[in-house]
């Protein structure tokens, strides 16, 4: 992964809106298996695993 997470440094620099800011828990099932992921989102982009950001995996 890029070390800007693939956005642009513009959309980086912009202002935050506070409804932007989303902490979001994926829950998955395929074949019997299941897989919880915890992420977040600090603009309206496609949410990360909290670990791009420096965060621990913690529900």
């Amino acid at each position: 992964m890029p070390r800007n997470n693939g956005l642009l440094d513009s959309a980086l620099r912009a202002p935050l809106h506070a409804m932007d800011c989303v902490d979001v828990l994926i829950g998955a099932v395929r074949d019997g298996r299941t897989r919880v992921q915890d992420s977040y989102s600090r603009d309206r982009s496609t949410p990360l695993e909290d670990f791009w950001y420096g965060n621990i995996q913690q529900f």
